[in-house]
């Protein structure tokens, strides 16, 4: 069976895959709401290089945005110390909020 152009660029980019959770997610959603953006990445073998892209940007926004937040919320060592139960709860909410907006500001933007 003779692979078509597609087929090709298919298989070459499946080696490429990211294999994390997120960058799943970002496919699945640009499959799923932005079928063009989509084809037209994946056309022009930009599409996992994108999603690469896309993922190191949230992380690095999370990993500086999170710290940011506990701070202002006044989240301490202290906290965690002596309350370490409601210290996990405080710092999963404040993740879950930034990985939200991450969400609505990076990946469906």
């Amino acid at each position: 069976m003779q692979m078509t152009g597609i087929d090709h660029i298919l298989r070459e980019k499946d080696k490429k895959v990211c294999h994390n959770v997120e960058s799943m997610v970002d496919l699945r959603y640009l499959q799923e709401h932005r079928f063009n953006v989509y084809t037209q990445l994946l056309l022009s073998g930009k599409l996992y290089d994108d999603l690469n892209e896309t993922e190191a940007e949230a992380r690095r926004i999370l990993e500086m945005t999170i710290p940011v937040t506990a701070r202002a919320a006044s989240i301490t060592e202290k906290l965690k110390a002596n309350d370490p139960m409601k210290w996990v709860g405080m710092m999963n909410a404040i993740k879950d909020q930034v990985e939200e907006i991450i969400w609505n500001e990076l990946i469906c933007a």
